[in-house]
């Protein structure tokens, strides 16, 4: 019913029980496809073999150092995509936004997802949003530290010319984008990544190879649409005259 891929420097059998344990679903149906590399192949590259060898159309891509803390999260998001048939992407961190910089995180209000991050012994929530319950809110892209697509409906396999293990996630949901296929944010998993996203040197190539290759298509800036029952926040900052600081914000609903 579902196949489960990852890229990892060594074997670890209990990254993949863990997968399987927490997924919910029959451990008959669900394929793990671990994938050692240890750094001579770019994730684009090891991503569509695991495309190339899945058995099901859901498929489930993560980093190797995350605990999924959602029971049952395999059941969970696969009754997201039937609820939710339009999406060929689902994953737990996204923005509305792609700037001509290519740096999707750039404007934080356009942002969507919750992941809680563990870092030299530190643990916190990233609230990006609201918890969206049922719902699923249309995106530009989302982040590759976990993400799921529906195989039927993928128009773009992962682009092999962009190296290494940075933007494999953007150029991937970007082209798809462009082709018509639906992005979303889903709250409905929650999962704890044991480390902290850093950019450097192969992170800003990338970037700019991004920024010159979808020039033409940039920026793209998905608005925002109101379901029933939800209002509108608006967000309010006083500013010190005399040294041009933001002293406080204020978030408003409208109701």
């Amino acid at each position: 019913m579902i196949t489960i891929g990852y890229c990892t420097r060594v074997s670890d059998e209990n990254h993949g029980k863990h997968l399987i344990k927490s997924c919910g679903l029959d451990p008959k149906k669900i394929q793990i496809i671990e994938i050692v590399n240890t750094g001579n192949r770019s994730l684009t590259n090891c991503y569509n073999e695991i495309l190339e060898k899945s058995n099901y159309k859901h498929v489930v891509f993560c980093h190797s150092d995350i605990s999924i803390e959602t029971k049952q999260w395999g059941n969970k998001l696969l009754k997201m995509f039937e609820k939710h048939p339009q999406y060929g992407i689902l994953g737990v961190a996204g923005s509305k936004q792609m700037p001509v910089s290519g740096r999707w995180w750039e404007t934080p209000r356009k942002m969507y997802g919750r992941v809680a991050h563990t870092h030299e012994g530190k643990t916190w929530l990233s609230t990006y949003s609201d918890d969206l319950n049922q719902e699923v809110e249309e995106t530009v892209s989302v982040d590759g530290v976990f993400f799921a697509i529906d195989k039927t409906k993928i128009k773009k396999p992962f682009n092999e010319e962009v190296v290494g293990f940075h933007f494999y996630d953007v150029t991937f949901c970007f082209e798809n984008y462009l082709e018509g296929v639906k992005v979303g944010v889903t709250t409905i998993v929650r999962i704890n990544h044991k480390s902290i996203g850093m950019t450097n040197d192969e992170w800003e190539n990338n970037r700019q190879q991004f920024a010159e290759n979808f020039k033409n298509n940039l920026p793209v800036d998905i608005k925002k649409v109101f379901r029933k029952g939800e209002s509108p926040k608006i967000l309010i900052s006083t500013v010190n005259i005399n040294t041009g600081m933001v002293e406080q914000e204020y978030i408003l609903d409208l109701v």
